[in-house]
């Protein structure tokens, strides 16, 4: 094996951009709904509900560029790309709900060196000479599928609380992280990175395939909704504000990669060459959930008309919007607002029994950097 070709770039390009990012474009496909059925309708005694929802965002370039090997001439500043999607089915009785989900993510947090020196190398523009890359590149892979219990309370007047447990099989481990430096130097890439991940194929080193790691996990939700007066309204929820999945049997490689080692020869001769140190093995380890929280404030203008500002984070990715709503009948709304991160617009339908979202950057998807829907439906009896 040749060291220096894990040094050329291709080791971050091959690593996390071949495998996170071949499902970037998920997002434009999936759709859910943002409300939880038990927020309309808590008088029926039985309900079903169903809902999906998807949230793709990219800083740098577009989706599609994504897709198609960085292939782009417009790029922008950034440090973030992900993809979240969950769908689910279920029914609630009273204050219980019972639901089977799915879900699939995929985030990263990359330098601004790292995306640079992959895109120079995807689009085969030379690299910066005598530049130092300071390479930092993040993974984490959240494929799983169970079930959530929820409850909803309303211990004093005006406050409701909706706490939710998850309990789910892993599959898929993806996560870990690879840092240094790179620097070109007269046409050569010189550098050291240090690699540390846990996989289920090895697409740095190109282990053997071995047998897949089994993964099992928890966590909890909560929500709290509270009507502070007659116009203003405050609501919170944090996804995963709890999680674990434990993994056992998980292959992983830690690695140090230099493209420079001194060492004399039998002769007697000083040499130079590029060398790779680490192991590869098997462990039990523990992966964390990254967090989603959205809160919000809603003020009643008058009874038709209402106005509402909201902040969405996704792990460290921050949204901030402002909704405007009219409600054509007291069960029906309809909002339009503006996403300020990725700068589109956004729609919303809300009734008693269906929910729709949609918002995107551009309506050109060649030029997508967000997309976002969600859809949902409940029936009561």
């Amino acid at each position: 094996m040749d060291p220096q070709q894990y040094i050329n770039g291709r080791i971050i390009v091959r690593w996390f951009f071949v495998n996170a990012l071949s499902v970037m474009s998920v997002g434009a496909i999936d759709v859910n709904a943002e409300e939880k059925p038990t927020q309309a309708g808590s008088a029926e005694h039985v309900r079903f509900y169903s809902s999906v929802d998807s949230i793709t965002y990219a800083e740098n370039i577009s989706i599609d560029a994504w897709m198609n090997d960085l292939h782009t001439q417009d790029t922008s500043p950034g440090e973030y790309a992900f993809t979240r999607n969950f769908s689910e089915f279920g029914f609630a009785i009273g204050q219980m709900s019972l639901a089977g989900f799915v879900r699939k993510d995929y985030y990263l947090h990359f330098s601004q060196d790292t995306f640079d020196l992959v895109y120079q190398d995807k689009n085969k523009i030379p690299f910066d000479t005598n530049r130092n890359y300071a390479i930092n590149l993040d993974v984490a892979h959240v494929q799983i599928k169970g079930i959530s219990v929820g409850y909803d309370f309303a211990p004093i007047k005006n406050v409701k609380y909706r706490i939710e447990a998850n309990f789910f099989d892993a599959e898929e481990v993806l996560f870990g992280n690879i840092h240094g430096f790179l620097r070109s130097n007269a046409g050569k890439i010189q550098g050291d990175l240090v690699l540390d991940y846990n996989y289920t194929e090895d697409v740095v080193l190109d282990r053997p395939l071995t047998p897949p790691a089994k993964g099992r996990g928890r966590s909890m939700d909560a929500e709290i909704w509270w009507q502070v007066s007659q116009q203003w309204t405050t609501h919170v929820l944090v996804e995963d504000l709890y999680s674990t999945i434990n993994w056992s049997e998980t292959p992983f490689t830690q690695a140090n990669i230099t493209t420079v080692r001194n060492y004399t020869d039998s002769s007697g001769a000083a040499r130079r060459m590029p060398t790779i140190s680490g192991r590869e093995s098997f462990r039990q380890t523990t992966q964390r959930i990254p967090r989603h929280i959205q809160a919000d404030v809603t003020y009643q203008i008058n009874e038709p008309f209402s106005v509402e500002l909201a902040q969405e984070r996704f792990d460290d990715v921050v949204f901030n919007r402002v909704m405007g709503y009219y409600h054509i009948l007291p069960s029906v709304a309809v909002g339009l607002g503006y996403d300020a991160t990725p700068r589109a617009p956004r729609l919303e339908v809300h009734s008693r029994y269906i929910n729709l979202m949609a918002s995107v950057d551009t309506t050109d998807s060649k030029k997508a950097k967000f997309v976002n829907f969600s859809a949902g439906v409940q029936i009561a009896f």
